[in-house]
């Protein structure tokens, strides 16, 4: 027997009552269970971290923040100096003290004078600054910088007092404050791998930066390192431009130098051989050489000590400008020469 009921037999829908008592309840329940997941995510993510980029940053900042004294050689920089210059064979062969800080490209060359500025408002800098880029670097804007601001203002409070700034939204800054305790908001990828991929194995443990800030990078992909070459081949036919953000950085950096008395010197990543095979690169490269003697040209603070690529084999790169563990030490021994003219000069 088939039940039949037309549309005016129906059962009526009838809705609960939504009293103030009730909205405040499920708002409540809500925040609460926001906070435990974000609560979760922030010790998640530090024991099982996704994004070595922001592992980088963090280690390097909070490394700065826990000096007493400032060790007599300081590194900033770009990824390429982070796994490429080991500071404790630095530290051997000046016969003093040296440290790693550099951080990663995304980061920008702001992130190398907002250290610089850390150690002053400390009152102890280093007698010398070692800046390190790879060749673009030097072409970045403030918009990868926003993203992570969480992280150094989660170390530094005044960061917001260091120059330049970036043009920043109400928005970012707002996540600037609160990015570190909401992993939601602050690190979306992160959590959308742990959400859709939970089996995911997170970063390998021996990624993270040693006690000299140097970072070995032991493994590396033969096919990614042809698209990375080929890419940085098509970056050469566009030619060498510094930005006006990076031009910004270098001039408070100068500024420091000869307020705090410390020396800068001025340093390029290693380049794989071959790489500097067609005309594009070496006009490229020659312009990026110019604009750094140029800038050594403005102070006599300021050292162009290492302007032109130390050419590596290729079996010891992992991307186009970074070494793996295997070629660390090399690069580090032709920084170390640089830098020992450099500071005889």
């Amino acid at each position: 027997m088939r039940l039949s009921l037309s549309i005016d037999q129906l059962p009526e829908e009838r809705l609960p009552r939504t009293t103030a008592r009730r909205l405040a309840a499920a708002i409540a329940g809500a925040l609460v269970l926001l906070a435990a997941v974000n609560a979760w995510l922030v010790r998640e993510l530090a024991e099982h971290p996704r994004n070595l980029g922001y592992v980088v940053v963090d280690a390097k900042w909070r490394a700065l923040d826990a000096m007493e004294d400032a060790p007599s050689w300081l590194f900033v920089g770009d990824s390429s100096c982070n796994q490429g210059i080991i500071a404790a064979d630095i530290a051997t062969g000046l016969d003093t003290t040296a440290y790693n800080a550099c951080t990663i490209g995304s980061a920008t060359v702001a992130d190398d004078v907002w250290m610089i500025e850390l150690l002053a408002r400390r009152g102890h800098l280093p007698e010398h600054v070692v800046v390190a880029h790879s060749w673009y670097t030097w072409s970045r804007d403030p918009s990868t910088l926003r993203a992570m601001l969480f992280l150094i203002a989660d170390v530094d409070p005044d960061w917001q007092r260091n120059v330049p700034q970036p043009a920043l939204s109400l928005g970012d800054r707002l996540l600037a404050r609160v990015g570190a305790r909401v992993p939601l908001a602050s690190q979306a990828i992160s959590v959308q791998a742990l959400a859709f991929d939970p089996t995911r194995a997170s970063l390998p443990p021996r990624l993270r930066p040693g006690a000299d800030g140097y970072m070995a990078v032991p493994m590396r992909n033969a096919d990614r390192l042809a698209l990375d070459m080929a890419e940085h081949q098509r970056f050469f036919r566009d030619g060498f431009v510094a930005s006006a953000w990076s031009q910004a950085a270098m001039e408070r950096l100068l500024e420091l130098a000869d307020t705090h008395d410390f020396e800068v010197h001025l340093v390029v990543a290693p380049m794989p051989e071959g790489l500097t095979a067609s005309p594009e690169a070496a006009a490229y490269l020659d312009a990026h050489r110019a604009w750094l003697e140029a800038l050594a040209d403005r102070s006599p603070r300021v050292h162009a000590a290492l302007t032109m690529p130390p050419t590596l084999p290729l079996a010891h790169f992992e991307k186009a400008d970074h070494v793996t563990a295997d070629g660390a030490p090399a690069y580090t021994t032709a920084v170390l020469d640089a830098l020992r003219a450099s500071a005889a000069r």
